[in-house]
C-alpha cells in the first residue's frame, strides 16, 4: 500500500502544479456526479410524488370547467409541472458539463507549461536524456485531464439519460 502512495506522489510531482488543479476539478466533478445519483436514488421519488399530488389537486379543483377550457388549462399546468420537475432533475448538470470541458484544456495547459520548462532546461543543460524525461512528465497533465474528462462524459450521459427517463415517467403518470 505504501508503494501505491509513493507512486501517486511521484506522479503529482512530475506532473506539476496543473496536475493538482486537475485533481481539484476532478473532486468537484465527482462530487456533483455523486450528488445527482444520490438525488435520483432518494429525493427524486419524493419530488415526483409531490408533482403528482399537485396535478391531482389541480384536476379536482377545475373539474367543473367545460371540456375545452379544462383541457387547455390542464395542458398548460402539466407543462408547468414538468418544467419545474425537469429543473430539479437537471440541477448541477451544466456544471458537470463545464468541468468536463475544462479538464482537457487544463491538461493542455500543463503540457505547455511543462514543455516550456523542458526547453528552458535544455537551453541550460543541453542534455537530451533530461529532455526526454521532461517531455514524458509534461504529457502527464494531458493524460490526466483526458481521463477525468472521459469519465465525466460517460456519467454525464448516464445522468442525462436518467433525466429523460424520469421526466417521461412523470409525464405519463400525470
Amino acid at each position: 500500500m505504501e508503494a501505491i502512495g509513493w507512486h501517486i506522489a511521484v506522479f503529482f510531482q512530475q506532473g506539476g502544479w496543473v496536475l493538482w488543479l486537475i485533481a481539484g476539478v476532478c473532486l468537484i466533478l465527482w462530487g456533483l456526479i455523486i450528488e445527482r445519483f444520490l438525488y435520483f436514488f432518494w429525493q427524486r421519488k419524493l419530488d415526483a410524488q409531490s408533482f403528482l399530488s399537485l396535478g391531482s389537486a389541480f384536476q379536482q379543483q377545475y373539474v367543473d370547467l367545460d371540456k375545452p377550457a379544462y383541457n387547455r388549462l390542464w395542458q398548460w399546468y402539466k407543462a408547468h409541472l414538468l418544467n419545474q420537475y425537469q429543473q430539479l432533475l437537471e440541477q448541477g448538470q451544466r456544471y458537470i458539463k463545464l468541468l468536463v470541458v475544462i479538464c482537457p484544456l487544463l491538461g493542455l495547459l500543463g503540457t505547455v507549461t511543462g514543455m516550456i520548462q523542458v526547453f528552458e532546461a535544455l537551453m541550460v543543460a543541453g542534455n537530451m536524456r533530461a529532455m526526454a524525461n521532461g517531455v514524458a512528465s509534461a504529457t502527464m497533465p494531458t493524460m490526466a485531464g483526458m481521463v477525468v474528462a472521459l469519465s465525466g462524459i460517460y456519467f454525464r450521459a448516464l445522468i442525462q439519460q436518467r433525466t429523460r427517463i424520469y421526466l417521461h415517467e412523470l409525464a405519463d403518470q400525470l
